[in-house]
C-alpha cells in the first residue's frame, strides 16, 4: 500500500483512484495512467491559471487595487500559485509512479514546502476572514453615536496607521486595553 503526501491517505482508498477505475472499466493500465496524467495536469493548469487570473485582475483594475482586502486576496493567490508550481507536479509523480524518486531530502523539502505553503494558505484566509469581521462590527459601531475621549471618535479613522489595516486586526486587543485604561 503507498502512502501519498502528508496525510498518509493510502492510494487504494482514494476517491480519486475510484474515478478514474470508473472512467477506464475495460482498459489495461496504460489508460489509468493517461487518465490520471491528463486529469492532473487539467488541475494544475487551471490552479495556476486561476491564481495568475485573480492577481492580473486585481493588479490591473483601479477599483479592486482600492479595496485593502483584494491585498490579502492577492497574497492568497500567490501562496496557492507556489502550491501549484512547487508543491503540485511532484506530487502528480509521486502519485502516478506510487513512490517517490527524488531523494530523501528533497522529500523533506518537499513536505515542508508543503506545510508552509498550505498553512500560509489558511493564515491568508484567516486574515481575510478577520478583516471582515472587523469592517463589519465598525460600520456596526459606526451607526451609533461615538463615544468621544479626548476629542477623538471610536471611528475606524483612529486605527488607520499608514493605511496598515492588515496589522490593525492584530493590534485591536492592545487598542482596546489601552483605551479603557
Amino acid at each position: 500500500m503507498t502512502v501519498i503526501s502528508i496525510f498518509f491517505i493510502p492510494y487504494d482508498q482514494l476517491i480519486f483512484n475510484k474515478f478514474v477505475s470508473s472512467l477506464c472499466y475495460h482498459s489495461n493500465g496504460l489508460a489509468k495512467t493517461v487518465a490520471l496524467i491528463s486529469f492532473l495536469s487539467l488541475v494544475m493548469l487551471m490552479s495556476v491559471l486561476g491564481n495568475l487570473l485573480v492577481m492580473v485582475a486585481v493588479c490591473k483594475d483601479r477599483q479592486l487595487r482600492k479595496i485593502k482586502t483584494n491585498y490579502f486576496i492577492v497574497s492568497l493567490a500567490f501562496a496557492d500559485l507556489l502550491v501549484s508550481v512547487l508543491v503540485m507536479p511532484f506530487g502528480a509523480i509521486e502519485l502516478i509512479h506510487q513512490n517517490w524518486i527524488y531523494g530523501e531530502t528533497f522529500c523533506l523539502v518537499r513536505t515542508s514546502l508543503d506545510v508552509l505553503l498550505t498553512t500560509a494558505s489558511i493564515l491568508h484566509l484567516c486574515c481575510i476572514s478577520l478583516d471582515s469581521f472587523y469592517k463589519a462590527n465598525m460600520q456596526r459601531l459606526s451607526q451609533t453615536p461615538p463615544l468621544q475621549q479626548k476629542g477623538k471618535t471610536m471611528m475606524s479613522d483612529d486605527f488607520d496607521v499608514g493605511g496598515a489595516n492588515e496589522m490593525e486586526i492584530f493590534a485591536l486587543p492592545l487598542y482596546f486595553r489601552l483605551r479603557h485604561t
